[in-house]
């Protein structure tokens, strides 16, 4: 059924990059990624590969779905990507929802 399951520590907590990520998402049809932690200054790399990720993933349109400590609306930001951060908790929501083909 291609869907693919991944802790958020796999893929945002290692050396990846979007070709590794662009290699993931050309391989899947369906995102489970499961433990998303809540961003502050000391994760703040994890957070870049978490942005870059989902850039890949919105604009192959594939379906999403995430567990995470905090709840959607109330996840935090590290300052530096504060702004950037705004556009992927917007795409999440899309990618999240039933209605996104």
């Amino acid at each position: 059924d291609n869907v693919i399951k991944f802790d958020f520590n796999e893929l945002c907590d290692r050396n990846l990059g979007s070709e590794d990520y662009i290699s993931i998402t050309n391989n899947c049809d369906f995102l489970f990624i499961k433990n998303l932690p809540n961003f502050t200054e000391n994760n703040s790399n994890q957070q870049h590969r978490f942005i870059t990720l989902i850039d890949i993933i919105y604009e192959k349109k594939i379906p999403l779905m995430i567990t995470s400590q905090v709840n959607l609306k109330s996840i935090n930001s590290s300052k530096i990507l504060s702004e950037t951060f705004k556009r992927t908790i917007s795409r999440l929501y899309e990618l999240t929802s039933k209605e996104f083909n």
